[in-house]
C-alpha cells in the first residue's frame, strides 16, 4: 500500500509513505520501481515510521530535557536551603549542645535529635508533595501523551528521593551538633 503526498505548488520532490513488512525489502522495491519509471528519479531520504515519529517528537523531548534540568536545579536549591536552615539552627544552639554534652548527653543522641526534628518536617513535606503530584498527574493525564492518571510509583519514588536527599542535607550539620566542643562553647560565653 502506497500513499503519496503531492505538494500544492509544483515541486521536484514527492513524499511517499509505504507500508509493508521489512524496511529493507520495501526500500529495495521502491528504489527498483522508481528506477523502472524513470532512471532520473532519486530516492533520497528514507526513514522508518519510528524514525519519523522520533523526528516529530524532538521538540517535545527537548522540552522534557529542559524541564528535567530545571527540576534538578530546583531540587539542588531546595537542598541547599534545607542545609542552610539546619546549619543555622545548629550554630544558634551551639551553647545548648555544649551544656548538654557537659552534662553527659551522648553526641549520637544530639545528632539523632537534630536529624529527627528536620526529618519529621521533611517527611510531612514529602507526603504533601507526593499527594499533590498525584492530583497533578490526573490533570496532566488529560493533556500529555503516555501519562496515566494512576501513576503512583513515580510519585512515590520522587517523594522518597526528595526525603532521602533532605535527610542527607540534614546529616552534615546534625553531625556537627554532636561534635561541639563543650569547653570552647562554654568558655566563649
Amino acid at each position: 500500500m502506497v500513499f503519496g503526498v503531492l505538494p500544492a505548488l509544483p515541486s521536484s520532490s514527492v513524499s511517499l509513505l509505504v507500508r509493508g513488512a521489512g524496511a529493507a525489502s520495501v526500500l529495495a522495491s521502491v528504489r527498483g520501481l522508481a528506477r523502472d519509471v524513470d532512471s532520473r528519479i532519486v530516492v533520497a531520504e528514507v526513514n522508518t515510521g519510528r524514525a519519523m515519529v522520533g523526528l516529530l517528537l524532538t521538540p517535545q523531548r527537548l522540552g522534557g530535557v529542559v524541564a528535567a534540568l530545571f527540576a534538578l536545579l530546583s531540587v539542588a536549591l531546595c537542598l541547599t536551603g534545607v542545609w542552610g536552615v539546619v546549619a543555622y539552627s545548629v550554630s544558634a544552639r551551639r551553647s545548648e549542645f555544649g551544656v548538654r554534652l557537659t552534662l553527659g548527653a551522648e553526641p549520637s543522641r544530639i545528632t539523632g535529635e537534630v536529624v529527627r526534628r528536620t526529618g519529621s518536617t521533611a517527611l510531612v513535606g514529602a507526603l504533601l508533595g507526593g499527594a499533590g503530584s498525584l492530583v497533578l498527574t490526573r490533570v496532566a493525564a488529560a493533556y500529555l501523551y503516555g501519562v496515566g492518571a494512576g501513576d503512583v510509583l513515580p510519585a512515590a519514588l520522587a517523594a522518597l528521593a526528595v526525603l532521602a536527599l533532605a535527610l542527607l542535607a540534614t546529616w552534615m550539620p546534625a553531625r556537627r551538633a554532636g561534635q561541639v566542643d563543650p569547653a570552647a562553647v562554654l568558655g566563649a560565653s
